[in-house]
């Protein structure tokens, strides 16, 4: 008898693994990976941050992204991509020499613009996405 429910037991924990892996299967929305180039006064930004938030008022879906931009280029992270239709796009960018403003260190250096937003339309696809900044000469508040 002990070795029937061992058999049991046995059967239970291989279907409840089962159960799990099958349920962990499911990995959400699917994503796609961005890159481009971005340009300020047709140069490119040397450091700085954009962000992605999907305008599901304007019918885009998927999750919010982060990219770091380097040397006027980007990419979102394997795995952590965009879905598709309509993205607020905030780009935030920096000279990239580092600096100390009001006793605070600036790694990226100091803002080259006010922060910049937009609105990209998305495939559903991995895409190249460039981006010109149009914000007028002014950076933020020293």
């Amino acid at each position: 008898m002990s070795r029937s429910r061992g058999m049991i037991r046995l059967l239970f924990v291989g279907l409840a693994g089962a159960g799990l892996s099958v349920a962990g299967c499911n990995r959400g929305p699917e994503t796609y990976t961005l890159s481009g180039q971005v340009t300020f006064h047709e140069k490119p930004v040397p450091s700085g941050t954009i962000y992605w938030e999907p305008d599901t008022e304007k019918g885009g879906t998927g999750p919010q992204a982060i990219a770091k931009i380097e040397n006027g280029q980007y990419r979102t992270a394997t795995g952590k991509g965009v879905g598709w239709g309509a993205y607020k796009v905030k780009v935030v960018g920096y000279d990239g020499k580092p600096a100390t403003q009001s006793g605070e260190e600036l790694s990226e250096g100091k803002p080259l613009f006010i922060p910049y937003e937009t609105t990209i339309a998305l495939p559903r696809q991995s895409s190249t996405q460039d981006i010109v900044v149009l914000v007028p000469d002014q950076t933020p508040s020293e």
